[in-house]
């Protein structure tokens, strides 16, 4: 399991924080994205990336409008599935694309 069942005191502080500004990032998102994440591309996102895939993943589902983070990949076919599976590994500059 790439997540404990109890959340790491850094999960929390993410989870309280997302709250704030926007759709809460929890542990469960978490290890929905690391497992599907892992299944597509095979990269393993250990707990330890949370804080980073968050911080890449908030801004994009704060602009859709999502109500959670899981809902930016409802459709195996989107066009957001590239920007998802990008977001933790690659830097936010190359993830703009031009007009």
């Amino acid at each position: 399991m790439i997540l404990s069942a109890d959340p790491a005191p850094e999960m929390r502080a993410i989870a309280e924080a997302s709250a704030a500004t926007g759709p809460a990032f929890d542990a469960r998102d978490m290890r929905f994205f690391a497992r599907e994440i892992r299944a597509r591309v095979g990269i393993l996102l250990p707990e330890s990336k949370a804080a980073l895939v968050f911080r890449r993943l908030a801004p994009r589902v704060r602009a859709l409008g999502f109500a959670e983070y899981r809902s930016i990949l409802a459709d195996a076919e989107s066009p957001e599935w590239e920007q998802v599976v990008a977001a933790p590994f690659v830097p936010a500059q190359f993830l703009k694309r031009e007009s």
